[in-house]
């Protein structure tokens, strides 16, 4: 654990309680949500492979849209019916039979109800479902035809009737649901992945279009009208194409192609010159490979838009006009993405999104704002590939911490990747976005196993230094930061000879000799030991204070003399040991206090306004925390318990200790921690006397391993970064306390 001193964290904070204590009542600690989150709707209980494909229609016509999902392995459809606020209701079997692969919804039979077309892949063909315009459906009539996958529905003979579509069949609509007039389609022998019926040539008939990834391509068959078509026209992707959305991208009036790639980061685009013919394709390089594209309007504003879904996050790209597009955007997403549906869940006029992912039965609803962004947590791509013998891995950062290295007065991001890599920061430029992740080579060693980072003031210099040990080095290795960014490598000194065989890798820094120069905490989970600074960006090699029975700890002021102390935890007698300085390096005796529970993470901050600082401990094998509230002569109250309730996993599971500060704007100290085990961030907001209200929960990401906060949006409102080492970046949570949000805040450039 690396948990800065409370008066260096919370500079600022303190003195804003009491003056805006008064304007909050006491006994009323908000419990609304402070931060944008994701809905979670479930779908069978849990039961199955997750959602094959969806569709989204008002099958109830009570003016919310509604959602058909098939669930893989199951062979059942279900639908779930919207509340129009971006919630839905338990979802029903709207039909059980083979494997679905692709649904479809149109007014079939013409009667102003929704209908849905199923396609049950290798067994009973198309079925059709007559809906009722109150959520029902009638039994499913069948029309049996060869290995029908992906489906499309259109009127191709100008009926009014639309037709179903096929992989190399047209299903003819005969007018009350009769589709048992078929025709073949002379297409590729592998048929098409997926398919669109839409007028390319603009003379008035629909054509068809579809992709074949077995000869990388996208076929076009013109209608020649009198249900006659023109022979296929192929028009090769050059990439392994493996979904397609059509669109005016350029908006010259001509539908366009977009093209997803499998395995490299990069879309194709194809535009049309209206004669149903596409041009060479155009790459738009992005950051992920193998992403799903959609096309939509996101911002309201009449220029198509791309909504990227990768393996591990969620990007879009704001298109400009022209075919032109803003640089992407970087959101955090459920990871392992498989489909996504685009609607206006929630009423507002603003498109919103629906996810899944594989092998699961949750469905992620995503609120779209009116200015195009989500409102889901920001995402910073932090990742780095690192080649060794032709493998290519991939690994998210492991810690962060927020410090200005490059002297601009904005706080950067410092973070660790346990892939190997050693340290990277992500400066903040002038519009108070986060750049590009710079690697640094200050710090060399093998960093592949557990890590701990810090930053200190070595050398007096009032520019950051990094601190990194790793279990693999046993060894703590310093580089000097020179205040522009960049860092030099500094010492490398032993320590704990025995930390090879602990659970826990821990750093601290505070100024325990007061001679305006850090000194070193480390600690292992089996012992501590404490190096203090020779003032010129060196440690000693010895060190002045060796506990052995210390599992953690965390350095800070506990009895107001300005002379930092210690506070450690020993699960061997369950208790806490104070360890008060006296400004020489040196330490009264310890005084004990009993914990409630064995505490593995410690905060140190002033949770009721008094001026004195008080602890925070969470439970090392329950959801629980307590505080103890200090007074000015460093005793402490009782402890009282809490819980992150909804976890059901013990809080330090994740690695990633509490943070706290103001995240709603009331002017009081509130509670944030990442709940083991979950990708949850639970949020207690605190009353301003050492009470918290109960917790609120948020999306963090995928695998979240260490958090931090600071005012990153400069509105005078804590807001929080979280590590995801699935996602391979770093979420940003903005505080809503403000009505408006930055456009461009917090993105990748």
């Amino acid at each position: 654990m690396q948990t800065r001193p409370w008066n260096r964290v919370f500079v600022g904070i303190v003195a804003i309680l009491a003056s805006l204590a008064a304007s909050v009542p006491a006994d009323s600690p908000s419990s609304e949500g402070v931060f944008y989150d994701v809905n979670l709707h479930v779908l069978d209980g849990g039961i199955g492979g997750g959602s094959q494909t969806g569709v989204v229609g008002d099958f109830n016509e009570d003016g919310h849209l509604d959602m058909a999902n098939s669930i893989k392995g199951t062979g059942k459809t279900l639908l779930s019916l919207g509340r129009g606020d971006g919630t839905f209701l338990t979802p029903g079997i709207l039909h059980q039979g083979g494997v679905t692969y692709d649904l479809i919804a149109a007014d079939l039979d013409g009667d102003r109800h929704l209908d849905i077309a199923v396609s049950e892949y290798e067994t009973s063909g198309v079925l059709v479902l007559a809906g009722n315009g109150d959520g029902t459906f009638a039994k499913a009539k069948a029309f049996p035809c060869t290995a029908s996958n992906r489906l499309a529905v259109g009127d191709l003979n100008s009926d009014g009737l639309p037709e179903i579509v096929a992989p190399n069949l047209i299903l003819w609509n005969g007018g009350g649901l009769d589709f048992s007039r078929m025709s073949p389609i002379s297409l590729a022998p592998s048929g098409f992945w997926n398919l669109e019926i839409v007028d390319m040539n603009r003379d008035g008939r629909a054509d068809i279009v579809g992709l074949d990834t077995q000869q990388n391509s996208i076929h076009i068959l013109l209608n020649l009208g009198d249900e006659q078509f023109a022979p296929v026209s192929d028009f090769p992707t050059d990439i392994r194409p493996y979904r397609f959305d059509l669109a005016d991208m350029n908006e010259d009036g001509y539908l366009d192609a977009v093209v997803s790639d499998v395995g490299t980061p990069q879309i194709g685009l194809m535009f049309g010159d209206g004669t149903g013919a596409l041009e060479d394709p155009l790459f738009v390089p992005i950051s992920m490979p193998s992403p799903y594209a959609y096309t939509n309007d996101i911002n309201n504003d009449g220029h198509p838009d791309m909504i990227l879904s990768g393996i591990n996050n969620l990007t879009m790209m704001i298109g400009t006009g022209g075919g032109n597009f803003e640089p992407e955007s970087t959101y955090l997403g459920p990871d392992m993405i498989r489909g996504l549906l685009i609607g206006d869940f929630d009423g507002d006029s603003n498109a919103d999104l629906a996810l899944w992912r594989y092998g699961s039965s949750d469905i992620y609803i995503i609120r779209g704002s009116s200015d195009g962004t989500l409102q889901i947590p920001y995402m910073i791509p932090a990742c780095r590939e690192q080649i060794e013998e032709s493998t290519i891995h991939r690994s998210g950062p492991a810690q962060v911490i927020l410090e200005d290295v490059n002297g601009d007065g904005r706080e950067d991001a410092i973070t660790l990747s346990s892939g190997g890599i050693a340290l990277m920061f992500l400066l903040r430029d002038s519009s108070g976005a986060f750049e590009e992740p710079i690697l640094t080579n200050a710090i060399d060693g093998n960093w592949q196993g557990r890590c701990a980072l810090a930053a200190a003031n070595l050398n007096g210099d009032a520019f950051p230094d990094a601190m990194l040990w790793g279990d693999a080095e046993q060894s703590v290795a310093v580089a000097i930061g020179a205040g522009d960014g960049t860092f030099m490598v500094g010492q490398r000194i032993p320590v704990l000879a025995n930390s090879a065989n602990c659970s826990i890798l821990s750093l601290d820094a505070a100024d325990f000799d007061r001679n305006g120069t850090d000194d070193l905490v480390v600690g292992c989970g089996d012992g501590l030991e404490i190096y203090l600074s020779n003032g010129d960006g060196t440690l000693a090699t010895t060190p002045t204070l060796k506990l052995e029975d210390a599992d953690e700890f965390v350095a800070g002021e506990l009895n107001g003399d300005h002379i930092f102390d210690l506070v450690a935890s020993s699960s061997t007698t369950c208790t806490l040991t104070l360890h008060f300085g006296v400004g020489q390096g040196g330490f009264q005796d310890p005084r004990s206090l009993p914990m409630p529970f064995w505490g593995r993470d410690f905060v140190i901050t002033d949770l009721n306004a008094d001026q004195a600082p008080d602890l925070l401990l969470t439970n090392s094998t329950s959801d629980e925390f307590c505080v103890l509230l200090g007074q000015e002569n460093g005793d402490f109250s009782a402890a009282v318990t809490y819980s992150f309730a909804g976890s059901g996993y013990p809080i330090w599971a994740s690695f990633a200790p509490p943070v706290c500060a103001d995240f709603n704007g009331d002017g009081f100290v509130d509670v944030a921690a990442i709940s083991g085990g979950t990708n949850r961030l639970a949020v207690l907001p605190g009353r301003g006397d050492g009470i918290f209200g109960d917790a609120v929960h948020y999306f963090v990401g995928n695998t979240p391993t260490s958090l931090a906060t600071g005012d990153l949006d400069n509105d005078g409102v804590a807001d929080i970064l979280a590590t995801n080492s699935d996602s391979l970046g770093i979420s940003i949570l903005l505080s809503q306390r403000t009505a408006q949000l930055p456009i461009d805040g917090w993105m990748a450039k």
